[in-house]
């Protein structure tokens, strides 16, 4: 990749986690803190907005509504034909007799209900909903403890960490907010990615479920390298060359 492309998309990638994290960036502080033109400033805003990420206003641009993290009930009504494909199809990778990490996320629940009508396995889950899923389907659940986020109605933080830390599964089924021109699957909360690590950690397989839609969006903090994670399963909505990128990487189910 030409150098100058290489840098172009580097900034581009770090103005979308400005606007995600802060809300709104300015033009003027951009063009001084990267050394480059207002000009140029004002091609990578209109690129961003371009993309669902960017609102352009007086001097620089706002987050858009759609980039923003979205509640819960939110995400699980978007998508969900395309949820409930990826679910099925991430629960049927698991094996038979196991203990399975089961974080939170809409996709992941959809998993999380296909795996419930089995009998072979344990639940380790920081979501509060899908805990919840679990034990009114009898399974064998335990529930993660730490502060609860509104916008995911899970636990987060260092107690989830600790707890982690102690296990040892077979599975971790792990969500993401997005993945644009990023390295790996990313989240919103520097909280919330803590967790997700600590997942793949203790698990000896780890399958990323993400709508396609996922490789069109930003999010702030990685949690994982591609080569960190068995199996990502997904949509066959995504873009032939995103597909093709990620299939150099790790093992890629489009459903």
């Amino acid at each position: 990749m030409d150098m100058a492309v290489k840098l172009t998309q580097e900034r581009r990638n770090e103005i979308a986690r400005r606007l995600i994290q802060d809300g709104r960036v300015s033009a003027l502080e951009l063009s001084e803190g990267y050394g480059v033109s207002a000009e140029t400033i004002r091609k990578d805003l209109m690129w961003l907005e371009s993309r669902g990420i960017a609102q352009k206003s007086y001097g620089g641009a706002i987050a858009a509504a759609q980039a923003l993290e979205k509640p819960f009930f939110e995400k699980a009504t978007s998508r969900p034909e395309e949820k409930r494909r990826i679910g099925k199809a991430a629960a049927e990778r698991i094996g038979p007799v196991g203990v399975v990490l089961v974080d939170s996320g809409s996709t992941v629940m959809e998993a999380a209900r296909e795996l419930a009508a089995r009998g072979d396995l344990s639940f380790f889950t920081n979501s509060l909903r899908t805990a919840q899923m679990l034990a009114d389907r009898k399974c064998d659940v335990a529930m993660l403890g730490g502060v609860i986020r509104l916008p995911s109605q899970a636990a987060s933080g260092m107690w989830a960490v600790e707890q982690l830390e102690q296990l040892h599964a077979d599975w971790a089924i792990v969500g993401t907010s997005g993945f644009l021109e990023s390295d790996g699957p990313c989240v919103e909360s520097l909280e919330e990615a803590q967790v997700k690590r600590a997942m793949i950690r203790a698990a000896k397989r780890t399958i990323i479920v993400a709508d396609s839609a996922k490789s069109r969006c930003p999010a702030a903090v990685r949690f994982a390298r591609w080569t960190d994670i068995s199996l990502l399963v997904t949509d066959s909505g995504m873009e032939p060359e995103t597909l093709g990128r990620l299939r150099k990487r790790l093992e890629v189910l489009a459903v």
